[in-house]
């Protein structure tokens, strides 16, 4: 798949079931996209949140960060720090199926039927309920 099919499935999928959402790109390689959520439901119900998509190539996940009031005091210290493992940048929050540290070929298939606007909202959807967040990825809810 190539960047361009990635951005254009990304800004035309209709996020309108899940609230108020603004995509904005942060560089012109299309590899760096900055989201503006406020849901209509769930744990961020009415609550804006700034999700960011950085992608490294074509064929992976994209690491996944967010800045939340609402997510602020689970973060981990490393991803604060933007420390990831060997001194490397953080890979970012994981998402149970559809992040860092899952197959992606069979899961981008599976649950995201290899659409990146779906994949999109998924990440969204999935940003309401905490059980979706793998501990120790940048999020402890101990």
């Amino acid at each position: 798949m190539s960047i361009v099919q990635r951005f254009k499935e990304i800004i035309t999928k209709d996020y309108t079931p899940l609230g108020s959402v603004e995509i904005n790109l942060k560089d012109e390689n299309l590899n760096f996209y900055i989201i503006s959520v406020k849901t209509n439901f769930g744990w961020h119900k009415d609550k804006e949140f700034i999700l960011n998509l950085k992608f490294n190539d074509t064929e992976s996940w994209p690491r996944i960060t967010l800045d939340s009031e609402l997510f602020r005091p689970y973060f981990t210290k490393n991803y604060l720090e933007n420390k990831g493992f060997r001194g490397t940048e953080h890979k970012g929050i994981c998402v149970k199926h559809i992040s860092y540290g899952y197959s992606y070929n069979h899961n981008f298939k599976k649950y995201c039927v290899r659409n990146w606007g779906n994949y999109v909202f998924l990440i969204i959807s999935s940003l309401s309920d905490k059980e979706y967040f793998e501990k120790g990825n940048g999020l402890n809810f101990s």
